[in-house]
């Protein structure tokens, strides 16, 4: 019993360490409890430092996930959304100041940025919504096991957002060429070799090639197949042969 109790006391204290070294350290971690590191609750979920400009993010929230709606239909996903407004924030919570970002389905941040630089905030709000929204359909088995690869998933994302940074059309070369990202550890490789807007660019590319070939309905069917039965390479390999010209 004695034995018991030290390990129960153990783990107490290794909870409580651990607890507060995670407060304590700048990280996504602290999205869990928002209102302690300077954020406002401007809307059930959304957090910002500066409330001044809450109707200018919910405006940009309602109009990204619109995109989004029109795609998916009904949503599914109910991220938390930290929304920094200066760089302090994003330094509270071991953001880069530059980059937004989704967290599985469960968080979505979006930087300054996104606040500066007209009609970017629509693009990236709708980007990592894409982003829930997808995860939330392939739930931690399909995230850990890779149900959709990560080309299709920085594809959609780009291609439902309507980046108007990315050009429209790439070569057969480069649509093959991002293909062979299969996860997110490997996307940065992507991005470092040919720059970011060819590998989003040739990423969304492709999507709207099988969006063209497949057709809104079908496009959304080979997803959800992909994600419950698997086979997305299988699903993806019929609708090239079927359209060779698109591919």
């Amino acid at each position: 019993m004695r034995h018991k109790r030290i390990a129960a006391f153990s783990c107490l204290c290794l909870l409580l360490v651990s607890g507060v070294a995670a407060a304590a350290l700048p990280g996504p971690q602290r999205a869990l409890a928002p209102g302690l590191f300077g954020l406002s609750e401007i809307a059930p979920g959304v957090f910002t430092d500066d409330v001044s400009e809450q109707q200018r993010w919910l405006g940009i929230k309602a109009h990204g996930e619109a995109r989004v709606q029109a795609f998916f239909g009904e949503l599914k996903a109910q991220p938390r959304f930290i929304l920094c407004t200066h760089q302090e924030c994003e330094r509270r919570f071991g953001f880069t100041g530059v980059t937004a970002q989704t967290f599985g389905w469960h968080m979505i941040h979006l930087p300054p940025r996104a606040l500066e630089t007209p009609g970017l905030g629509f693009i990236l709000m709708a980007h990592e919504r894409t982003h829930a929204e997808l995860h939330w359909r392939m739930g931690l088995g399909g995230l850990a096991y890779g149900s959709i690869p990560n080309w299709f998933d920085e594809g959609l994302a780009s291609f439902v957002s309507r980046d108007a940074r990315l050009d429209p059309f790439y070569v057969p070369e480069q649509r093959a060429w991002i293909r062979a990202s299969r996860n997110f550890w490997d996307w940065g490789q992507f991005v470092k070799a040919r720059g970011w807007r060819d590998a989003y660019g040739a990423a969304a590319d492709n999507v709207r090639r099988l969006d063209e070939a497949l057709g809104h309905e079908g496009l959304l069917a080979m997803i959800n197949s992909a994600i419950g039965q698997g086979g997305f390479d299988e699903a993806f390999a019929k609708a090239e042969a079927a359209n060779s010209s698109q591919f």
